[in-house]
Parts: C-alpha cells; sequence; structure tokens
C-alpha cells in the first residue's frame, strides 16, 4: 500500500460518525480511488455495501466510476441502462479536458500544458512544485490523443508521484480509465500488494460495522470529571500555543482552573438589587 492511500480512511473516526452522508460520502471516495488503481473489485465490493443505505448521497458518486465500470465491465446490476449509454457517458467528461485537446493538439501545445502542469518550474514555501492537477489531465490526455507514449508515461509518473492531490482531477477523465484497469497507476507509484489487501479487508470491515452498529458513543458512560481531563489533555497536545498569544517555550501545564469559591447562595444574594 502506498503512503498517499488511506489519508481519507480514519478507522476510528469512520466508526464514531454521526452523520450518515458524511459516512457514505467516505465509502464513495475511498471507492473511487481503489478503482483508480486498478482494484475495481474492492472498489464494487464498497459500493455495493453502500449503496442502499447512501440512497441520497447519489451526488456524492463521481462519474469516475462509470467510467471505470464501462472499461472493466461488467456494470453493476444496480446501474440502470440509460446511464450506461454513450451518451450518458459523454455528458459526464468534462468539458475542459476536451476543450484543452482541441486547442492545443500540436507538440508545442503538448510542452506547454506539460508546463504549465509543473507550474513552470515555480515552488511553494516547501519547495514542493506548484502542481496543477487539471493541467496534468489534459496534458496525458492530449499525449495519448498525439500517440506521444514516452510524454504520456512522464506525465503518469508526475500524477503517480502527486496522486494525493491529483486524484480528484485524473478521476473525471474518461480515458483514463482504459490505463488504470491494468492497476497502471497502483504499479507507477510503487503499491505494495500485500498491504493493499489487508488495507482493503479492514475498510471493507470498517464500513460495514458502520453500517450495521451504526456510530459508536465511546464516551456515553464517562463521568464528567474524566471528559474534562481528557479534554484538557487533548488541548495541551494539540494547541498551537503561538496563535494563542502565549509564550509557546512555556505552555500552560494545565487549561483547567479552580472553581468557584463562593457558594452559590452567596453569589444570588450579592446579585440581587
Amino acid at each position: 500500500m502506498s503512503h498517499r492511500m488511506g489519508r481519507k480512511f480514519d478507522r476510528h473516526q469512520i466508526l464514531r460518525e454521526k452523520d450518515p452522508w458524511e459516512v457514505a460520502k467516505n465509502v464513495f471516495d475511498v471507492a473511487l480511488e481503489f478503482a483508480l488503481l486498478g482494484y475495481v473489485h474492492a472498489a464494487n465490493d464498497l459500493f455495493n455495501l453502500y449503496e442502499s443505505f447512501g440512497q441520497g448521497c447519489k451526488t456524492s458518486w463521481s462519474p469516475g466510476l462509470y467510467f471505470a465500470w464501462e472499461a472493466t465491465g461488467p456494470w453493476l446490476n444496480s446501474i440502470p441502462p440509460v446511464d450506461r449509454t454513450e451518451e450518458a457517458l459523454a455528458k459526464m467528461e468534462t468539458e475542459r479536458i476536451i476543450w484543452k485537446r482541441q486547442a492545443n493538439a500540436t507538440k508545442e501545445g503538448l510542452n506547454k500544458i506539460i508546463a504549465t502542469a509543473n507550474g513552470e518550474g515555480k515552488v511553494d514555501e516547501w519547495g514542493e512544485a506548484q502542481i496543477r492537477p487539471d493541467d496534468l489531465t489534459a496534458a496525458i490526455d492530449l499525449a495519448l490523443f498525439l500517440a506521444e507514449k514516452e510524454k504520456a508515461q512522464e506525465i503518469l509518473q508526475t500524477i503517480a508521484d502527486n496522486f494525493n492531490v491529483a486524484w480528484v482531477d485524473i478521476s473525471k477523465w474518461r480515458a483514463v480509465w482504459q490505463l488504470q484497469k491494468d492497476e497502471t497507476l497502483a504499479k507507477a507509484i510503487g503499491v505494495c500488494e500485500d498491504k493493499m489487501a489487508a488495507f482493503q479487508e479492514e475498510v471493507l470491515g470498517t464500513f460495514n460495522e458502520r453500517l450495521q452498529k451504526g456510530a459508536r458513543r465511546e464516551f456515553r458512560d464517562l463521568p464528567m470529571k474524566d471528559l474534562v481531563r481528557m479534554c484538557n489533555e487533548n488541548t495541551l497536545k494539540n494547541a498551537v500555543w503561538e496563535e494563542m498569544e502565549l509564550d509557546p517555550d512555556n505552555p500552560p501545564e494545565s487549561i483547567i482552573h479552580e472553581g468557584a469559591t463562593y457558594p452559590l447562595f452567596d453569589i444570588l444574594v450579592v446579585s440581587l438589587p
């Protein structure tokens, strides 16, 4: 499994998530990544698990999954024939990619898009190239259209190296799925098959548990004293003291203060006119 996978999958958070829409959206996002890496069977398992549960979340389904089914087959039985037609799939394609292909259909145009996609040599404050995922997608589309296979392979490797930011845009490109069915991106990234298999099992088991048992309520039986202690420890661990007008070199040892020393009766009396 690549270090670029799993960032949207947090077993602890998924099991605690109360909003069904958020859970379903997370399912479809992870399924799309599996499909992009060539593991369409794993994507289908997740999709089938949550499809009926997440019918109200259909807006979060990516057209990329439809392109994956078209490229790999067979279509899932739940997808109606009207959604499988050439006309229906063409409407899902990103017009921006098609327009860029038509407007830059030369080797010079390809080189220009590649330069733009790579940020024209510019880097961010961390020294990373300012990659433009939408232009990377347009560049590999144009490279394949012009039969520039070596250029296409170079761009694919750039996409693999920046999968964490490029996956959304690349998934919307219909032609990419003809490459992905052979796990092209997974190989370019260097995915470990054994770890990927274990990860798929963990993901499916986690979402199935959340669907069957609902959201966990881990702290419902804890006394208030323990909850306050946990809040205190979590704040001390994660606070950014520089943004809180405190000395970062001398942070507080606790955010808990002593309780009020005045009896409630005295406070009420003092407050009376």
